[in-house]
């Protein structure tokens, strides 16, 4: 005669005498003292919503430049593409809405509401522009981490495209 639990597991496809050394590896599910084997692991790329399970500090790199904005989702601890890189023209000495408009083109090529980093090629302080040297001038005083989440409805880091090259070395 099978126990409750015995047809709760069998019913479920859940098995209780998992080997820890054996059949516990990455491909199984933990769930409240039993475990689902999924599938053996292939030697595949995983797909952008199974890293999400594994690593959830993923965010969209955007480095604003002198001739295109390119982004791409970016694994925050490996610094890896976890997605294909976008770009399009930068319209550098275009309006502040024109800009924001490419910006939000290229972040829209990734689905879900991962928070931005956006390099940008100014002075950056509290997220506010500085200087512009080789963007518009009307940039200079905009709040640019504020008026881009805005735009881009999720949260944005807007530091200078230089120091954010540098953090990436390190």
């Amino acid at each position: 005669r099978q126990t409750i639990e015995q047809r709760r597991l069998q019913h479920s496809g859940l098995k209780s005498d998992v080997g820890a050394r054996r059949d516990l590896r990455i491909n199984v599910i933990h769930i409240t003292r039993y475990y689902r084997v999924v599938g053996r692991p292939q030697a595949r790329k995983l797909s952008i919503m199974e890293h999400m399970l594994i690593s959830p500090k993923l965010a969209i790199g955007v480095d604003v430049g002198g001739s295109s904005i390119k982004g791409a989702l970016v694994d925050v601890d490996s610094g890896k593409f976890m997605s294909e890189r976008f770009s399009t023209p930068t319209p550098a000495h275009d309006s502040i809405d024109t800009l924001l408009q490419a910006l939000a083109s290229v972040v829209a090529n990734v689905p879900g509401t991962h928070p931005v980093g956006l390099a940008f090629p100014s002075v950056i302080l509290g997220g506010a522009v500085r200087t512009a040297a080789h963007i518009n001038k009307a940039w200079i005083g905009v709040p640019l981490a504020k008026i881009a989440a805005a735009q881009l409805r999720r949260e944005v880091v807007a530091i200078n495209d230089a120091d954010a090259a540098g953090m990436a070395e390190m």
